[in-house]
């Protein structure tokens, strides 16, 4: 962010400087958390989990130049006090965001977003200084923090918009403004929140109105309810995926030697270190963007290819005698089912899939479980193991679809599931870790390392 001074920051917020004599006092940094306070940052006392007023003289005493507040609390340092220091963090950011001359990109969608986000960045940095988000910095609080870091030297931005709650989209596309946007599909997560996938695909379409003048919006053609936005014109609308209609068509996407994965666009033969269809969409948005930005169609087909992909989502690699495929990060049912099927496909002796709870479902969790259990089953896999209280609805299903009905498994508790892997796991099996972020189930992996499989 530019430079300003306390005086600046106070008028932009609409706030109160409690010591009007540092008003010339410049700013450059903000924060959240008063731990990541280095000098000179101003502190935002966010109230969530934990009231960020009870860690404003902390952040004075880690060397914050000033804190914005919402009660004062007469700390060492000049504070701003305003109404709502979450909206106040939202008005900063939006001002920054108009002071920017870089292009922005707004990803949204409900699967997909952070390895669309990445690899689209990576494919732009071909050619361009690129600002991202950072980890999953993509709410009210995540977005703001990432406008902060788009520096005068970069010429693009690619954002993270993420949603739970009816009314949030607004807010967003209030303090992101972008140039584009891109929203990779509507799938039932957050539905617990947001109510029903129509609310869904209404409050992410909804991003479309803050589009600047010109501005392209990058749609899944497989999704009828994106495909049915009203909001840009048809010559404003670049779509990707396997449908014919498509402006960046994927096809023949397939499991190549080695596992991974390959797919065309357009007639284009792509390569991916990654696993299963979900890399193909978000290397067909890839495309349509830096398409849009005049890259040619052959460096991002070398970017796809040495895209590493982001900790934590389908990622794959061995430990100890066996394959593990890792994706922890999230679940829902769509997520889930394109997980099974990529397991199904992974070259491997045995496969065993561990599945934990998929959250935030709503009314529908118990029959979404239960359509996962018999998918689950019906795949044929060596070892099914189910894990959390809400997959316990899974287990019937699975094994009435199953033909290994005894190696169809369920558990509540950690170290039962520690126990059994550690027993059933031989040399050269592919291993399959999906859950929702909440049951950190990646915590499996260190009880494994050093493990010999089958002991």
């Amino acid at each position: 962010m530019k430079v300003k001074s306390l005086q600046e920051v106070t008028k932009i917020l609409g706030g109160r400087l409690t010591d009007e004599g540092r008003g010339d006092l410049k700013i450059d940094r903000i924060v959240v958390d008063s731990r990541e306070i280095v000098g000179g940052e101003m502190f935002f006392a966010l109230e969530s989990a934990r009231d960020g007023h009870d860690f404003v003289q902390d952040a004075a005493n880690r060397g914050a130049s000033a804190a914005v507040v919402s009660r004062p609390i007469q700390s060492a340092i000049p504070e701003i006090v305003v109404e709502d220091t979450l909206d106040a963090l939202g008005a900063l950011a939006a001002q920054c965001r108009t002071e920017t001359e870089a292009s922005v990109v707004a990803v949204s969608g409900s699967l997909g977003k952070t390895t669309t986000r990445e690899l689209t960045a990576h494919c732009l940095s071909a050619r361009f200084a690129v600002a991202r988000s950072k980890k999953n910095y993509n709410n009210l609080i995540g977005l703001p923090l990432s406008i902060f870091e788009i520096e005068p030297s970069h010429e693009i931005a690619i954002l993270e918009l993420g949603i739970n709650c009816p009314g949030e989209m607004q807010r967003l596309g209030e303090i992101a403004r972008p140039d584009h946007a891109i929203i990779t599909n509507i799938a039932p997560v957050h539905i617990e929140g947001l109510g029903s996938l129509d609310e869904i695909a209404r409050e992410k379409l909804s991003l479309l109105s803050f589009l600047r003048e010109g501005g392209k919006a990058f749609l899944c053609a497989d999704d009828f309810r994106l495909m049915a936005q009203e909001a840009i014109p048809t010559d404003r609308l670049r779509t990707f995926g396997f449908s014919t209609k498509a402006d960046f068509r994927i096809s023949n996407c397939a499991t190549e030697e080695g596992g991974f994965t390959g797919f065309d666009i357009n007639r284009r033969r792509f390569h991916s270190r990654l696993y299963g269809r979900g890399i193909a969409y978000s290397a067909a948005c890839a495309l349509a963007v830096a398409t849009e930005f005049g890259i040619p169609e052959g460096e991002v087909a070398e970017r796809v290819a040495e895209f590493e992909g982001v900790p934590g989502r389908m990622s794959v690699r061995r430990l100890e005698d066996f394959m593990l495929i890792e994706d922890c990060y999230n679940a829902s049912p769509i997520a889930v089912k394109q997980a099974l099927q990529v397991l199904s496909e992974f070259p491997g002796r045995r496969k065993i899939a561990v599945l934990g709870d998929m959250l935030e479902l709503g009314n529908e969790s118990r029959r979404f479980h239960e359509e996962i259990g018999a998918l689950a089953g019906g795949y044929g896999f060596d070892f099914v193991l189910f894990f959390g209280e809400m997959m316990s609805a899974a287990l019937e299903p699975a094994r009435a679809l199953s033909v290994n009905k005894d190696k169809i498994l369920y558990t509540n508790d950690f170290d039962e599931l520690v126990h059994i892997l550690r027993r059933v796991l031989q040399k050269d099996d592919v291993l399959l870790l999906k859950a929702s972020r909440a049951l950190s189930l990646e915590r499996v992996i260190p009880e494994l390392e050093g493990s010999k499989c089958g002991g």
